[in-house]
């Protein structure tokens, strides 16, 4: 079994204008993985079986998973690092 998806509500909301799905699914999504409700419950408040809000939250995360990548190219953009090696911002 994998491990429960979770995202801050910072992260789930950097990510929604990216969105290109109804709202229902987005509040659907932010339910089950910023509040942490099972797909049950979040399913059972919108009428929707567990598999309909299992594919809302996929399509949130797979969005997320391509904004940190998108960010990670943005930071890296023009740095020549050593294989292996990553950049680190530190903002104090």
């Amino acid at each position: 079994m994998r491990a429960k998806r979770r995202m801050t509500a910072a992260e789930f909301e950097a990510v929604r204008p990216l969105l290109k799905i109804s709202d229902d699914r987005i509040e659907a999504a932010r339910a089950a993985l910023v509040e942490g409700q099972t797909l049950q419950a979040v399913g059972d408040r919108f009428g929707w079986s567990r598999q309909a809000v299992g594919d809302a939250v996929s399509t949130v995360w797979r969005t997320l998973d391509n904004y940190h990548q998108s960010q990670r190219a943005a930071a890296n953009a023009g740095a020549l690092l050593p294989p292996g090696w990553e950049q680190v911002t530190l903002i104090a």
